[in-house]
């Protein structure tokens, strides 16, 4: 599934076609990792050191497929084949703009192709041949839908086309055709999908370099496009537009097409390769290019993928051998030298998916970490450097995701309080990085304590009013998490109830009065009481309330029937008449006179009862 070797500008292959790194027209592709039903239920890698699920291996970029169904490319970025929009080359991964819904990758020379749920493919980057699809041929500068496919399984990005597997069995193909490449028994390109001549029950597609082939019900596999090196399978060498069978193939259960060459996992894990040998990539110990022939020493491979002049076979167990082409330390084995036959790929013991790109090569491990060697011009091997691996490196996934929210506070007053100081504990959810502290709108600055994954922020002299402290943390890579917020608390004055002084309980002085003709009971008294140290002017702090009622109680705990509520001009600090005359009115000696004074936090005095 990965083509012709990745080249300088310009570069001439050893024993290969001279290309340049940067043409469309004569470019190597390198595509998908891991593609098709049997390599795709391979299942999830486990979030660690990334949470890729696949892989693929362009010219001179990768991609890999994350859980959640986002996208991350790195490597040249001449043509945005990356997809973020900048256009500049990225030694580590960046995320594709717009793709979140990916189920499965592809990467062709100069462009870069994702299958999204439902169905639906996007492809970004070149489009001189119209390989990404969208019935243009104008350049993307992020990814744009595939005209007329809405029920793909599987995508493929070649040199300079593209092709899907559809719902039933049939394939569709895109871009370049010079040699037959589409399928349609034309060499026309298409800049929008034409149907493969004669395929209506394919099982998994590859591409290579300027060839596609498509594994069958049944285990047969067809072919079709450039065929100098008997790529195509048929022992012919005769390019061919409609797709041809590979003679000899019957028991395929995966095939992965290389630069000219391809291969095919058979029944029972034995590797078939044929086309082009002049690197060893056959794997059969000559440089002899043929049809298919087998693989020396491989019989228990799971997953095969064809590179640019080299191939790589997954193994039962998690091993992985690779031979073919190794100018660059593809073949993973330490060196530089061609190797004509499988040799074991150092320290790569637990695999779980492989791909072998254009000049390199890459494995997805099973605890999620993901390794590359060989060729990195471009930065394509992901480790953060420009420098070629014979030996595989780790691939430097930035780590993008936000820590929690802080949270777990302790220390948060309840509700109201008298105190102008607090001191707050919280947690975070990881440990180290750095942590910002904010009262209510103010600005975020260091909080008092922090150490592992606990912390503190000391508050004083708070103003009266309510209050919310905000806690953020950012990581040691500069990931920034929501804030965690405590629940809103009140600073108060300490005093909680005003007391009433005068009048004292007890019997009080009472008469008739006559108003208006109708004679009423009265009661006169005025009200002393204490403010209990609150600097606040007694119009703030206090309301009063009398209730009359003739059951020897308040008519409520805050009786709605009040008399002679006093206005805001009748205070005074300390003393207050709630009537110009100083009288409350009964309907009866009987009815007795309640009095309690409260500030504006609700506290309350304890009634007094005033009685005939």
């Amino acid at each position: 599934m990965i083509q012709t070797p990745a080249v300088r500008q310009p570069y001439t292959f050893p024993n290969h076609k001279t290309r340049s790194r940067r043409s469309a027209l004569l470019g190597v592709l390198a595509v998908a990792c891991a593609i098709g039903t049997t390599v795709a239920s391979t299942g999830t890698a486990t979030a660690q050191a990334t949470t890729a699920t696949q892989f693929a291996g362009g010219g001179n970029h990768s991609c890999a497929l994350l859980t959640g169904g986002t996208v991350k490319c790195w490597g040249d970025n001449t043509y945005d084949q990356l997809g973020d929009n900048t256009w500049v080359n990225s030694s580590s991964p960046v995320s594709v703009t717009g793709v979140v819904t990916a189920t499965q990758i592809s990467a062709g020379f100069n462009h870069s192709c994702a299958l999204l749920t439902g169905g639906t493919v996007k492809c970004w980057g070149y489009n001189g041949w119209g390989q990404v699809g969208d019935g243009t041929t104008t350049a993307s500068s992020s990814p744009l839908s595939v005209t007329g496919i809405t029920n793909a399984t599987q995508i493929e990005a070649a040199s300079n086309h593209s092709c899907a597997l559809l719902t039933g069995g049939t394939v569709k193909c895109w871009g370049n055709n010079h040699s037959g490449q589409l399928g349609d028994g034309t060499t026309t390109k298409s800049s929008s999908p034409v149907s493969v001549t004669g395929i209506t029950n394919a099982t998994q597609i590859t591409a290579g370099d300027d060839h596609s082939c498509a594994l069958l019900t049944g285990g047969s596999v067809k072919c079709w496009g450039e065929n100098d090196f008997d790529q195509l399978g048929d022992n012919t060498w005769s390019n061919s537009s409609s797709p041809v069978s590979v003679t000899g193939i019957t028991t395929a259960t995966q095939i992965s097409a290389g630069g000219s060459h391809s291969c095919a996992v058979l029944t029972g894990g034995t590797v078939k390769c044929w086309g082009d040998n002049r690197n060893g990539q056959l794997g059969d110990g000559t440089t002899t290019g043929s049809s298919p022939v087998s693989v020396a020493g491989i019989t228990t491979a799971t997953q095969i993928s064809a590179g640019g002049g080299h191939s790589c076979a997954r193994l039962f167990g998690g091993t992985v051998e690779c031979w073919g082409w190794n100018s660059y330390g593809q073949v993973g084995d330490g060196t530089i030298t061609d190797r004509w036959s499988p040799l074991r790929v150092t320290g790569i013991t637990n695999a779980k998916l492989i791909t072998a790109g254009a000049g390199n090569s890459f494995a997805v491990l099973l605890d999620g970490t993901v390794k590359s060697w060989g060729l990195n011009d471009s930065g394509q091997l992901g480790d953060g450097t420009t420098t070629n691996s014979a030996l595989p490196v780790l691939v430097n996934f930035p780590d993008t995701t936000a820590p929690d929210a802080p949270g777990s506070f302790t220390g948060v007053p309840s509700g109201q309080t008298g105190s102008t100081s607090a001191t707050i504990g919280f947690t975070t959810s990881e440990p180290g990085g750095t942590v910002e502290c904010k009262l209510d709108d103010g600005s975020w600055g260091a909080c008092t304590t922090f150490s592992g994954t606990t912390g503190s922020m000391s508050l004083i002299s708070l103003a009266l009013g309510q209050h919310r402290l905000s806690v953020r943390q950012t990581d040691t890579v500069s990931n920034i998490s929501n804030p965690g917020m405590t629940a809103t608390w009140s600073v108060v004055h300490p005093i909680l109830r005003p007391t009433v002084l005068i009048p004292s309980a007890g019997t009080k002085t009472v008469y008739k009065k006559t108003t208006g003709g109708l004679k009423t009971w009265t009661i006169k008294t005025g009200l002393l009481f204490s403010t209990g140290g609150d600097t606040r002017s007694a119009a703030q702090l206090m309301t009063v309330q009398v209730a009359v009622d003739s059951a020897g109680k308040p008519v409520s705990t805050k009786p709605s029937d009040s008399a002679a509520t006093p206005s805001v001009a009748a205070f005074t600090t300390g003393v207050l008449a709630w009537s110009t005359t100083g009288e409350v009115t009964r309907p009866s000696t009987a009815a007795p006179v309640w009095v309690r004074a409260g500030n504006r936090l609700g506290k309350w005095s304890a009634w007094v009862k005033l009685t005939a």
